[in-house]
């Protein structure tokens, strides 16, 4: 009996074509294992030289996809145009009607999803760079920060004669200039890897050799897996929230510590003999003049 359907060089191509990837129902890739028709070659089927039986009537597809189509299925694949590549899928088609007439939308289609799950590798990869260039560049400026800090001599590149109107003129608030000059002070010729600054503040009083162990942490690993393990190593370490109360009437007193929770702080400023008008949890007001007004508790840095 004469053979019929795509011949053997016929489904390699479709297959290198089409990535060995179904290109039907899936938003993730599955491996191929069939080749479907555009139009079915009908009974008996056709022979492989027919035009029913190359790459431009056939795409691959897993058993399950393929048995959605004729003689199998009632669903109807009615255009198809596999060449061409993009986010924006110029020059590439494919229409997929339902058993009710519906279009497929494109994102159910993997021929379509291919091309965006790959341009989103690509884009991650781009910011996991552009997030280590960020924290270099923030560790280089912190170096440069204290330098001229300890030199004292803005005025050399500007009318300024302070640092911290140099470092607005940057654009950087003077408690994030302080931040970086503490952590350029703290990692003085020590190698720190791609770390956030914040981070790198947050744990700056260690030795060398634990800040070396510290920073590799957070290199490598998610930040709450970082600080968990950080919790472990360092079970005495005080953590929590930075919280400010301010008590008004009479002789005003400000106070400043660190809670883990907002009835930590309660409990703390009960032990100081202070009610205060203003409690605020980093920047954020928690309770003005004995009423709460946010108490939802935050999270780590980094």
């Amino acid at each position: 009996m004469p053979k019929t359907g795509p011949s053997e060089k016929t489904r390699r191509e479709v297959f290198e074509r089409d990535n060995g990837e179904c290109q039907f129902w899936h938003r993730e890739p599955v491996e191929a294992t069939e080749i479907s028709h555009m139009v079915h070659q009908g009974p008996g089927g056709l022979p492989p030289e027919h035009e029913l039986n190359q790459p431009g009537n056939l795409a691959a597809s897993c058993s399950e996809c393929h048995r959605r189509f004729p003689p199998n299925g009632r669903w109807r694949w009615r255009e198809f145009e596999p060449i061409g590549f993009g986010v924006d899928h110029v020059g590439r088609r494919m229409v997929i009607e339902s058993p009710s007439g519906k279009v497929v939308p494109k994102y159910d289609l993997w021929f379509y999803n291919r091309w965006t799950w790959v341009e989103t590798q690509a884009r991650f990869q781009e910011l996991r760079d552009a997030v280590r260039i960020e924290r270099d560049a923030a560790l280089k400026s912190a170096d440069l920060l204290r330098w001229i800090k300890e030199h004292g001599l803005p005025a050399a590149v500007n009318e300024h004669t302070g640092y911290l109107p140099l470092a607005a003129e940057l654009g950087l608030s003077s408690a994030e200039t302080k931040r970086r000059i503490r952590v350029a002070a703290a990692i003085d010729g020590m190698s720190v890897g791609n770390v956030d600054i914040r981070v790198l503040d947050r744990i700056r009083s260690k030795t060398t050799e634990e800040l070396e162990e510290i920073a590799g942490w957070f290199a490598e690993l998610p930040p709450a897996e970082a600080w968990e393990r950080f919790r472990n190593r360092f079970p005495d370490e005080e953590g929590g929230s930075n919280y400010t109360a301010l008590e008004l009437p009479g002789d005003a007193r400000m106070a400043r510590f660190k809670a883990k929770t907002t009835d930590d702080a309660a409990e703390e400023l009960r032990r100081r003999g202070i009610e205060p008008d203003l409690l605020m949890r980093a920047s954020t007001v928690i309770q003005r003049s004995g009423k709460v007004v946010e108490v939802s508790e935050g999270g780590e840095d980094g």
